[in-house]
């Protein structure tokens, strides 16, 4: 379908600047101040509002990423995106201090479609769920492990409760606005 957008302009209600991108879309996502659009195959097709909140795909090897792989859902916080991708990989772009950044130390198990894992169907143990609170995003893998990013105090750091979390397999992930 065709998009039309109204509001405050920076904050995304004015699309005209990717018009050309916004038809046959399938749906949209949203944060506090951008929007990214994914057309009826599955790609990302455009994204607008404030820059550095979502509204542009900052890097290359990023934005190449997204608009070469079909997404599956994306998630808005405040001022960023997440977006798990078919390949069950996860891709976050905006306020990174907000989630907007992978941490390094999660790139392994966001970024890799390769993680084995004998108990999973299939074998390779990838994204299947994914949630967003006020400024960070939490993470579910098919074999019920979590991850959280962002802000700590938004629920972005989940190292107080790792053991529960290592002890147990997660069927699902929800979010408040701050936890």
């Amino acid at each position: 379908g065709a998009v039309v957008t109204w509001g405050k302009a920076k904050d995304g209600g004015d699309s005209s600047a990717v018009a050309n991108y916004l038809i046959d879309i399938k749906f949209i996502a949203s944060n506090a101040v951008a929007f990214a659009a994914v057309n009826s195959r599955g790609m990302l097709r455009a994204t607008w509002g404030v820059s550095d909140a979502g509204g542009t795909v900052p890097n290359a090897p990023q934005k190449a990423t997204l608009e070469e792989k079909p997404v599956r859902k994306i998630v808005g916080a405040l001022y960023a995106f997440a977006a798990i991708l078919q390949d069950g990989t996860v891709q976050a772009w905006g306020w990174a201090n907000g989630g907007g950044a992978i941490p390094d130390a999660l790139a392994d198990v966001l970024y890799n479609t390769q993680q084995k894992n004998p108990d999973v169907e299939g074998g390779f143990d990838t994204i299947a769920d994914i949630t967003a609170s006020h400024s960070a995003f939490a993470a579910r893998t098919t074999a019920g492990k979590v991850y959280a990013w962002g802000d700590a105090e938004a629920g972005g750091d989940a190292s107080q409760v790792a053991t529960q979390l290592e002890s147990c397999v997660v069927t699902s992930i929800a979010a408040t606005h701050y936890a």
